[in-house]
């Protein structure tokens, strides 16, 4: 029987709402996420992994390339009018595995993670959702499922379905008791890294 790999990459997950990290970060029991519980309880868990940035492109592009961007002389930079220059082609995880045999899908739903930027290369099919970011996980996923069962109509025995997520990364809206005194304003260059 082939063996199958479903990468899912969520943007941004926190750890807290989920139960197999209830003994580091306590929270509700059962946790909000029982069918990602399920998987995670299931599945190969990289818990001490720790992403080579805190923005999307660069940690995404890290997380597919399996070393940092900066150690091959790429810097990714962006302004507030957009993202920079896209990652350079080079061989990513799709491109591995797809020497090695599987069919490759990717469904995202951040541009930050696509083909237009050039981290989101080498898969043999991928679709992008839309470009607010807005779909819905369970859309999303049913929209890879959809593409899978189409390549394994088509003859497809071994896959890999990466799913990258973005509907977690909603502004964070602190309860009322964490509001309020010291609060300094935005600073004004965070976009500003080139």
């Amino acid at each position: 029987m082939p063996t199958n790999l479903l990468m899912i990459s969520i943007d941004t997950l926190r750890l807290d709402q989920l139960s197999r990290w209830r003994e580091r970060w306590p929270g509700p029991e059962p946790g909000p996420m029982p069918f990602l519980d399920g998987l995670i309880a299931e599945g190969v868990v990289l818990d001490d992994h720790m992403s080579c940035s805190n923005w999307t492109f660069h940690a995404a592009t890290c997380t597919v390339a399996g070393s940092d961007p900066l150690s091959w002389g790429f810097v990714p930079t962006a302004t507030a009018a957009g993202i920079g220059a896209p990652v350079p082609p080079r061989a990513f995880l799709a491109d591995w595995l797809g020497e090695a045999g599987f069919h490759t899908i990717l469904v995202t739903t951040n541009t930050l993670f696509s083909e237009r930027h050039g981290n989101g290369t080498g898969y043999h099919t991928h679709r992008l959702t839309d470009d607010a970011g807005v779909t819905p996980a369970l859309d999303a996923a049913a929209q890879g499922l959809e593409l899978l069962e189409a390549a394994r109509a088509d003859g497809v025995e071994r896959w890999m379905l990466h799913l990258h997520l973005i509907d977690p990364h909603r502004p964070y809206a602190p309860p009322e008791a964490y509001r309020g005194g010291w609060s300094p304003p935005p600073t004004p260059y965070d976009l500003d890294t080139a």
